[in-house]
């Protein structure tokens, strides 16, 4: 009954502070002490679907969707950077940890059973989502990963390396297989920065989002 309440308790701060930020959460998997205290921030127009778990310090860009879980963003050792208007699908699994592989075991819960206060994981480096980038099902990210604007990963890609931006990337490793535009257009699409207008200024503007990309009306 106690855990109930306590559940409760914790859904309406969520929706309270969605509602005063402007933002659609859908999940009750987040600690309301990391938004309060912006370790976990969520900027306006963003979306957090159900069975989404987000913990440590994450930032997620404004109008950035999370498709319906189960997902887990965990960055309590390192930081996850997720820029506007990025499209991640169900069950994206960013890894900034991993487990010893020169220790006598790589039991992590074995080294924190011995001592608790000494790190059972080794970090492996921040990850950083540039804007517009669309990443499928199942993609897993591993630490020290920069993916550029623009960018399509694959569902079910593993990605170890930087991303270059407006690459279309599958597979285990993730590779380029090829590229949205030309890199004058690319070039042109980087310059205009159109990620950081307000979206009454992409109202003004709304039409090229529809039709083919006439780079020199952005």
């Amino acid at each position: 009954m106690i855990k109930l309440f306590r559940k409760c308790i914790t859904t309406l701060k969520i929706k309270l502070y969605s509602r005063n930020n402007k933002i659609n959460i859908n999940t009750s998997f987040i600690s309301i002490y990391e938004l309060e205290n912006k370790i976990l921030k969520l900027s306006e127009g963003c979306y957090i679907g159900r069975e989404v778990r987000l913990s440590g310090n994450i930032s997620i860009g404004k109008y950035t969707s999370i498709s319906d879980g189960p997902t887990e963003i965990n960055a309590e050792k390192c930081k996850i950077k997720i820029g506007n208007f990025c499209s991640i699908g169900r069950n994206f699994f960013p890894r900034t940890s991993s487990h010893y592989i020169n220790l006598l075991s790589t039991s992590a819960h074995l080294l924190h059973v011995l001592d608790s206060e000494r790190d059972n994981f080794i970090s492996l480096g921040d990850i950083e989502i540039g804007h517009d980038v669309w990443i499928g099902a199942n993609v897993t990210v591993i630490g020290n990963v920069k993916i550029g604007n623009g960018a399509i990963i694959g569902a079910g890609s593993i990605v170890t390396k930087d991303i270059p931006p407006y690459s279309i990337n599958v597979g285990n490793p993730a590779r380029v297989v090829k590229y949205r535009f030309a890199d004058t257009v690319i070039k042109e699409v980087e310059r205009s920065e159109w990620w950081n207008l307000e979206l009454h200024e992409l109202q003004l503007i709304k039409n090229k989002f529809f039709e083919s990309i006439d780079i020199s009306e952005i």
